[in-house]
């Protein structure tokens, strides 16, 4: 560090030097262009005590402005006004008799480059001393004895570089730490680019996978929508059907007929029945509270029986209908024969359109008198 600072130091101080000096580099300028360096000094001589002398060809692609300089550093500067006293406008001829006036002024740039010391060789005048070279002389004075092969190792040395030409197609197998180099970068390269090849493959596999993963994903979800819109669909057909069931039992309930064992047993026995009504007529009357009464008793049932008898009456209806076809059957083939089975047949038919007219009214006015509950 002080080394540095002190160097920068003496630097400064030789430019406050430089900058405190006058001016001694001079140029001379517009010689001719075909003046050349020598000629310039013999003409110039004798020269006062300078150091520095630096002489510029003309630009002949300049044509007319084409003009010669030399450049001049003089070690006193009172020499420096004598020379300009002398040479400033001085007429130099050159061999073609055209003249130029000089003009000498102070160089723009003042200073000068340094000259460097060459170092001489060491190695210079040595090479009697240098082993390779000794080596080389002994070698010279005292030549070793080759030794002769013989024709049969130097056929075999021939037939194995025959072998090696044609293992190789007809080039030598020349290797080299060039080639050798070339070859490890190449395999480097390859390398290197196998390497990217499985990444990229890697990554176009990871990417395969993801997309599979969110299609069967996607399938899925739309599966299960699949699925509980069916369910919803099952679930309203059910509320439909049950819905419907509720309309009918409704229906079937507002038009059921409610079960009256009086009404059952004018089926069965009717001549009975209305021989009982005639007999306990006269001997007791009921008042009407006590017949509200039973009535209601008559109809306190459960859906269930009612139900029942719906079916029974179902049953029944079926059985008189099927009765009443055979009934026709019948008297069509006996139509000719007895006159006395269609009478009979007539009375029978009576006797059940009056029993079905009884039921019709009797059935609406137990329809009409049900209670609520």
């Amino acid at each position: 560090m002080t080394q540095s600072k002190s160097e920068k130091s003496s630097i400064v101080v030789d430019r406050k030097k430089e900058k405190d000096k006058p001016p001694t580099k001079v140029v001379i300028r517009r010689l001719p262009p075909s003046l050349t360096p020598e000629t310039l000094l013999e003409q110039i001589s004798p020269l006062p005590n300078h150091d520095f002398f630096y002489f510029v060809k003309a630009d002949l692609s300049l044509g007319q402005n084409a003009f010669t300089r030399a450049y001049i550093n003089f070690q006193n500067h009172e020499d420096v006004f004598i020379f300009r006293d002398k040479f400033d406008g001085y007429v130099f001829v050159d061999g073609k008799g055209n003249e130029y006036a000089a003009i000498v002024e102070f160089s723009p740039f003042q200073r000068v480059p340094k000259r460097k010391s060459k170092k001489s060789d060491a190695k210079k005048g040595t090479i009697e001393q240098d082993s390779d070279y000794q080596k080389f002389l002994d070698s010279l004075q005292n030549p070793e004895e080759e030794n002769v092969v013989s024709i049969e190792t130097y056929l075999e040395e021939l037939e194995a570089k025959e072998r090696e030409n044609k293992g190789s197609h007809g080039s030598p197998k020349v290797t080299t730490p060039l080639i050798e180099f070339i070859k490890k970068k190449r395999e480097e390269k390859r390398a290197v680019l196998q390497k990217i090849r499985d990444e990229r493959r890697k990554k176009d596999q990871e990417r395969k996978k993801q997309r599979e993963d969110e299609r069967k994903r996607k399938k899925e979800k739309e599966r299960e929508k699949e699925r509980d819109r069916q369910r919803d669909r099952e679930k309203d057909r059910d509320g439909k059907i049950k819905d419907k069931d509720k309309e009918k039992h409704s229906k079937d309930q507002s038009v059921k007929v409610l079960k009256n064992p009086e009404r059952d047993a004018e089926f069965d026995n009717p001549k009975e029945k209305s021989k009982e009504k005639e007999s306990s007529k006269p001997k007791e009357e009921k008042t009407p509270s006590e017949n509200k009464s039973k009535e209601r008793e008559n109809l306190r049932f459960s859906k269930e029986n009612r139900e029942k008898q719906r079916e029974k009456n179902n049953e029944r209806a079926a059985e008189k209908q099927k009765s009443a076809r055979e009934a026709q059957s019948d008297r069509g083939e006996k139509s000719g024969k007895d006159g006395q089975g269609d009478k009979g047949d007539k009375s029978v038919r009576d006797e059940r359109g009056d029993k079905s007219s009884k039921d019709d009214k009797t059935g609406k006015k137990d329809v009409g008198q049900i209670p609520k509950r």
